[in-house]
């Protein structure tokens, strides 16, 4: 499922954050966003999983319209920067969260979760509390 934003633009209040952004993430791809404080990072991000309304322009994953639905029916993940993480539970349980949310279970979850931690190299911080990372 890639990701497709055609001529995006976020607003807050009179003042635009993100103006005409157009960007293909293909599917699989290990993709990073870098740039200075304030720069719109953040908000790409959150009007991605659906938690900043886009002003203009349109959201696709897989060849779908997403940009005028609800975060939970976007089936998409985001971890925030600060303290998003549950401090009680391991690495992969933090990562395995949104599918258990969505009701998936059994060794598929692990499996995933597993693949996604070794894809991003951090396979090997599975077991560990964030406290210890």
């Amino acid at each position: 499922m890639g990701i497709a934003i055609s001529n995006l633009s976020v607003k807050y209040g009179a003042e635009t954050v993100i103006s005409g952004l157009s960007l293909d993430i293909p599917e699989g791809c290990f993709f990073t966003l870098l740039g200075p404080s304030g720069c719109g990072k953040t908000t790409l991000l959150r009007t991605i999983a659906g938690f900043a309304p886009a002003s203009g322009g349109q959201i696709r994953f897989g060849g779908r319209d997403v940009t005028e639905l609800p975060p939970h029916k976007r089936a998409i993940g985001m971890v925030f920067q600060d303290y998003a993480l549950f401090p009680d539970k391991t690495v992969a349980d933090n990562v395995a969260y949104g599918l258990r949310a969505r009701g998936e279970k059994g060794p598929g979850v692990e499996q995933k979760v597993k693949a996604a931690l070794e894809r991003v190299g951090l396979g090997h911080l599975l077991s560990r509390h964030p406290a210890a990372l």
